[in-house]
């Protein structure tokens, strides 16, 4: 645990974690207009893909600075 510990501490630090905070912000926004979207035309949604395509935009968006759009593009 403290090798691993040693070695994402850095990556999580206040200020990072500030500066992806719009980033997230932006996703989940995302997310709920694609639930919203979905509701419209549907009764029942199958959440594990939508929950799916929100980590990987939130990973992509805040690691690697990738706006992907898994949501409305699920082939990106």
């Amino acid at each position: 645990w403290k090798t691993m510990r040693k070695a994402l501490t850095p990556t999580f630090t206040s200020g990072k974690l500030k500066n992806m905070f719009l980033n997230m912000h932006n996703v989940a926004d995302e997310f709920i207009d694609a639930i919203q979207e979905r509701l419209e035309t549907n009764d029942v949604v199958d959440m594990k893909p939508l929950f799916q395509a929100l980590s990987l935009d939130t990973i992509a968006n805040c690691a690697f600075g990738v706006h992907t759009n898994s949501f409305k593009h699920p082939n990106n």
